[in-house]
């Protein structure tokens, strides 16, 4: 079997991290997954995820961006994207 991966978002995650949501995408190969985070970031898969209106993305390393809100008008939020691998399927 050949390695397969996911995207993970972790959408709004805060102080608190009340109300944060977490989804994935359907597992893919390695550079099918990291073309969806960078099409995701440059705003172009809203299907997949809507970058904030008012914020900033940042990469973290090469699988893991952050999205942020700059927003003074609401609290901070962030959004976490990171390409990981799946090792484990249990159905």
């Amino acid at each position: 079997m050949s390695s397969q991966f996911i995207l993970v978002i972790e959408a709004n995650l805060s102080v608190s991290s009340w109300g944060a949501k977490i989804s994935t995408t359907e597992p893919t190969d390695e550079r099918s997954a990291l073309d969806l985070l960078e099409r995701v970031i440059r705003g172009e898969a809203l299907d997949v995820y809507t970058p904030h209106k008012k914020g900033i993305s940042v990469r973290v390393d090469e699988r893991t961006y952050l999205d942020l809100s700059v927003s003074k008008a609401t609290p901070a939020r962030q959004t976490r994207l990171t390409v990981a691998e799946v090792v484990a399927e249990r159905s």
